[in-house]
């Protein structure tokens, strides 16, 4: 498994992604993923953009979002490895929520599955 955000790590979970549409999702769905303490260089941002068709990560924020998760690069890698959960983190503190968290419960179980 590649590097955490690294360019072969954002193409393993495309692949990973592609053509395997999460049931709940009628429309675009885009989950911004700030990273709180990104490293110089790196993406200060990731976009998981979910439709009916798939999925994909993009670095990046777009600037257009339903959700936005703000967390340190840690506690977004543990979560996407499965070693931690969300519920946990929002619990302690380490994940923040803007918009419409309810719009990711549809989709939670598919996103654990996918290694999103």
């Amino acid at each position: 498994m590649a590097d955490f955000l690294s360019p072969a790590w954002f193409a393993e979970r495309n692949a990973d992604l592609a053509g395997r549409g999460p049931t709940g999702v009628a429309a675009t769905l885009r989950v911004v993923l700030v990273l709180s303490d990104a490293p110089t260089g790196g993406p200060g941002a990731l976009t998981l953009v979910l439709e009916p068709s798939g999925g994909r990560l993009e670095p990046g924020d777009p600037g257009i979002a339903d959700v936005v998760l703000t967390l340190s690069v840690d506690d977004a890698a543990a979560l996407v490895a499965g070693a931690a959960t969300s519920t946990a983190a929002l619990r302690e503190g380490r994940l923040r929520v803007r918009g419409n968290a309810a719009t990711l419960v549809p989709v939670a179980a598919w996103l654990a599955g996918a290694g999103a």
